[in-house]
């Protein structure tokens, strides 16, 4: 018998009664970026008229039918034992001859057909908008429940306000991974399930905003509105001992219903100061004065002073403002403080004219003005608009490669279950093909496209950069060098941190550009979204913003944290098992004789044993299976270890390590070190090496010692030689690291304080020549230009060493404006090094390098 095939639930007719091939598949192990569905071979119906009514009338001539570009909903049945083959699957009609021909798709096709067009924004993540203020900000850091968080970070922003705290006004928010995820699959109807997602490394992963919050339309509280009025008075001024001159004045009164202070309001209108500090916008309606004059005639103008003054009626601050244009002012005023608003004189150049006492002109014409007065609560933060642009396809995709997880649909319901590779490849669900009559047909011994290195990439804003990138090496080689697997969206953080936050991954939102007036700027970049995680510190901070004013403080905060999200790391956590295929890769090819149970019940989750072949197999196409004939399906031999042999994603450990306050006795430094792993052995030291930048400050760079420093933790602390620091004026930070090779990964301390070493404990490199081969400029800008220096030297790599430059001296005052600069040290890990010279008062001329107490000889450029 055949099968008997429904479209959009209506029995279609067939020309014969055969069976058709069906291919069942997942994955094609050839490409572990792709998922798949299973699918039937080209399909053919006649265009009886019973099967023209259930296709439309599709192919007759004026039909305007959609069926062929939407779903048509398909079932198979096997009509020998009433086995669902496909339930509610996907026919797509491929073509109209004399015939209708489709193709049938199956499994996890309609999630992926769900989504294709979608955007984040469509799948509603309104949860996400919010108001950016400082007091929003701390609510993500205490309410822990909440979809976003401000992850603290140096975005590449104006990192501190000027009491030198964090300064929100450079922050932008994370979105959980987990809230889009999980918004994803409740607006489409299905569920989801797997360990994965219960995992440490799923629960704290967030997505950052990808562009500056726009300042352009803040959220207000009306605080007053009011229509300015004339008011003509009239004054006496004294004309010597004669007697009085009386004269008028008219004065643009912009607030008249507002109560005065003890001043003339005639003249100074006060507007008093809001219960709660803040941020206030003052704004006005276009208006032009022409403003008359006893001593500068008759002038035009449209200048309005805003002057803050507190209870005690002294200036703290002056503003202007040109109301021609409906221009605005935002003013921070603190508990108390009011706004003195007046029309003033001004020239062209928006200096102050002379004599300019309320007394000595009149409006003569223009106006009156509304005057508007709001509380600036903060900026709309729309992570809707942000994601309008964002696939869910690509977001999809990112985590599926991401975790190394493979999805398989339930037949009758739309939930799809996760498996990761270990899953798949360690599994104890295991299915015995031997009594299936197996055949060998051969064997192949290279998968795909795959390459000596396959590597994952991250966007950079530095197209050179990769230095978050990763590969998974085959040992091969017969096969080409290098390929690239999969191309992120994602964006990767800088290479080197900053000092910000004792050393922030460089997230960039803003790009800093360095003006002729040695000032910078702040330039907005867009669609950057990167990766984090969230780090809790229980330390109190204090934030603050420039723009809104104001400071708040908190017992803890929470901090960026790009643990384990380089490529390298990531293949390590999920891709591990993988190389249990690739490093002996075996495809076989073979035929099983398969009864349509064994095809309906066959769980592509689950490996095969076949006793012929002496192996395990994960099943990676069963292909073109047909009732009563050897079924060929693609085995990928796989050397099975049981799932006691690595970690376990549904139960991880995450292991931590912390450290103290570093402690210098002699020539050795010991660090106190607690500790939850066990029999940790001996942990290798972390150096980071303190140098100047002249745009981030002191920037503190991990720096490779070679032999690396090892040491037992004896009485709760690890002790190391100081015979390879030499002095160093910026310090030094530690940290420790613990390597566990059972999971692949590296368990990283804490780092500590600055700590300075004098250099007395330094073994000198022993060396007999040096010599400065090369100068050349990498990069030049307004303040710094930067250099590599090339040396020869017959010393021991990496090391310590000391550059010097001069400059010609300026004005005779050397060495201040010219003459030998300090020694500065750097970290040589070959021969050339870069380093930034700061140009002001000229450029160097020449260079002079030492290491130890050898010297170069001067080098001219």
């Amino acid at each position: 018998m055949s099968y008997l095939i429904y479209i959009n639930s209506h029995l279609v007719e067939q020309k014969d009664k055969t069976s058709f091939p069906l291919t069942k598949q997942v994955n094609d192990i050839a490409d572990l970026t792709t998922r798949n569905s299973s699918f039937s071979s080209s399909i053919k119906l006649p265009r009886t008229a019973h099967n023209k009514r259930i296709f439309e009338m599709v192919g007759n001539v004026g039909n305007q039918s959609m069926l062929p570009y939407r779903k048509a909903s398909c079932d198979v049945v096997d009509a020998d034992t009433g086995q669902h083959l496909v339930y509610k699957g996907w026919a797509v009609l491929k073509e109209t001859t004399e015939d209708y021909s489709l193709v049938i798709y199956d499994g996890v096709i309609d999630f992926y057909k769900a989504i294709e067009n979608l955007t984040i924004t469509e799948i509603g993540v309104s949860d996400l908008n919010h108001i950016k203020n400082i007091d929003n900000i701390i609510e993500t850091w205490n309410d822990t429940t909440l979809p976003y968080r401000y992850n603290l970070a140096d975005y590449n922003g104006k990192n501190l306000t000027v009491d030198s705290y964090p300064n929100i006004d450079f922050q932008v928010p994370s979105a959980l991974v987990k809230y889009i995820w999980n918004r994803i699959f409740s607006f489409l109807g299905w569920t989801y399930s797997g360990s994965v997602f219960n995992h440490e490394k799923f629960i704290n992963l967030w997505l950052s905003y990808p562009k500056p919050v726009s300042l352009e339309t803040p959220i207000v509280t009306p605080v007053t509105e009011q229509f300015g009025a004339y008011v003509t008075n009239v004054v006496e001024y004294p004309v010597g001992n004669s007697g009085l001159f009386y004269g008028s004045s008219t004065s643009c009164v912009f607030l008249p219903d507002t109560s005065t202070a003890a001043i003339d309001p005639a003249y100074y209108i006060f507007l008093s100061g809001a219960v709660q500090a803040g941020l206030y916008r003052y704004s006005f309606t276009a208006a032009v004065f022409e403003l008359a004059s006893d001593t500068a005639g008759v002038i035009t103008s449209s200048r309005v002073m805003l002057q803050v003054r507190n209870s005690l009626n002294a200036v703290v601050a002056t503003h202007y403002v040109d109301i021609s244009t409906a221009n605005y002012k935002d003013i921070y005023l603190n508990v108390g403080e009011r706004v003195l608003i007046s029309l003033i004189r001004m020239d062209s150049n928006l200096n102050l004219v002379a004599n300019i006492t309320p007394y000595s002109y009149s409006v003569l014409s223009g106006g009156p003005v509304t005057t508007t007065v709001v509380k600036i609560e903060g900026y709309s933060l729309g992570f809707d608009q942000a994601f309008i642009d964002y696939k869910v396809t690509d977001f999809v995709r990112e985590i599926l490669v991401h975790f190394g997880l493979t999805p398989f649909k339930d037949k009758y319901s739309k939930n799809i279950k996760f498996l990761t590779s270990a899953e798949l490849l360690q599994s104890a669900n295991i299915t015995d093909w031997s009594d299936k009559n197996p055949v060998w047909l051969g064997e192949q011994y290279i998968l795909g496209k795959y390459a000596k290195r396959n590597l994952f990439k991250y966007k950079y804003n530095d197209e050179n950069q990769k230095h978050n990138n990763g590969f998974i090496r085959i040992d091969n080689e017969n096969l080409n060098e290098e390929v690239t697997i999969f191309q992120s969206k994602i964006f990767s953080p800088e290479r080197l941190k900053s000092q910000f936050l004792t050393g922030s991954n460089v997230y960039k939102i803003w790009e800093k550009e360095v003006k002729d007036d040695a000032t910078i700027e702040y330039k907005d970049l867009d669609g950057r979204f990167y990766f984090m995680r969230s780090e809790k510190i229980n330390t109190s901070t204090t934030i603050g913003s420039t723009i809104l004013g104001g400071e708040e403080t908190n017992a803890w905060y929470y901090r960026e944290s790009h643990f384990r999200l380089d490529y390298n790391s990531i293949l390590n956590d999920w891709y591990s098992p993988m190389l249990a295929i690739f490093n002996k890769a075996k495809l076989v090819n073979a035929t099983v004789k398969l009864n349509i149970l064994d095809f309906f019940n066959f769980d592509m989750s689950s490996l095969i044993y076949i006793e012929q072949f002496s192996s395990y197999y994960l099943v990676n196409k069963i292909k073109s299976f047909v009732k009563n004939r050897p079924t060929p399906v693609e085995l990928i031999e796989v050397d099975y270890f049981t799932s006691g042999e690595i970690g376990n994603p549904d139960d991880p450990i995450d292991y931590t390590i912390a450290i103290g306050v570093p402690i210098i006795t002699g020539c050795s430094i010991s660090i106190p070190v607690t500790t939850d792993y066990p029999s940790p052995g001996e942990l290798e030291l972390i150096v980071y090496a303190g140098s100047f930048d002249v745009l981030a400050g002191t920037v503190y760079t991990e720096t490779i010692f070679l032999p690396v420093q090892t040491a037992a933790i004896v009485a709760g602390s690890v002790t190391f030689s100081l015979s390879q620091f030499p002095a160093n004026p910026f310090g030094y930070k530690f940290g420790v690291r613990i390597n566990n090779m059972s999971a692949f990964e590296f368990i990283y301390s804490n780092i500590s304080d600055a700590v300075a070493i004098d250099g007395s404990c330094y073994d000198e490199p022993t060396l007999t020549e040096l010599e400065i081969t090369a100068v050349d400029t990498i990069t030049e800008n307004a303040l710094t230009n930067t250099y590599n220096i090339e040396f020869d030297s017959d010393v021991t790599l990496p090391v310590m060493i000391m550059m010097r430059f001069y400059k010609t001296p300026t004005g005779g005052f050397p060495p201040l404006f010219g003459g030998w600069s300090e020694y500065f040290s750097y970290f040589a890990t070959a021969n050339n090094f870069d380093a930034e010279v700061s140009n002001i008062f000229g450029n160097p001329i020449k260079f002079q390098i030492k290491i130890g107490t050898v010297e170069s000889a001067e080098f001219v450029l």
